[in-house]
């Protein structure tokens, strides 16, 4: 679903920004500020299906290993590889529902400069 589909329900973004800092993610990643140590997540639900980034941020590591996409991501970010966070479903979903309120509005990274 793209995010322009993406139904934001700011409750559950409100706990999404909670898990976001929580977690770290921060540290790696910015929405619309651009690349960090990761890629910026600004219309990464333009990017991505919401399926699978659902599966990606329940267990990335199958993804680094099988998937084409992970795999030039990590390339891309001098071998960087998403952590396995440990994330609830709720968590997933609040933490997408996040990333989508606050891409909004955001700036979206070049399509031709960032590979996600």
């Amino acid at each position: 679903m793209a995010q322009g589909q993406f139904s934001v329900d700011d409750k559950k973004a409100e706990h999404g920004k909670t898990v976001f800092v929580a977690k770290g993610c921060n540290g790696c990643h910015t929405i619309g500020r651009g690349n960090l140590a990761a890629p910026d997540l600004a219309g990464v639900l333009d990017r991505r299906p919401e399926e699978w980034l659902k599966k990606w941020l329940k267990d990335p590591r199958p993804f680094l290993e099988k998937d084409e996409y992970a795999k030039a991501l990590s390339r891309k970010f001098n071998g960087m590889r998403m952590p396995d966070l440990d994330l609830s479903d709720k968590e997933i979903d609040a933490v997408l529902h996040y990333i989508a309120q606050q891409g909004l509005h955001a700036p979206k990274p070049d399509p031709q400069s960032n590979t996600q």
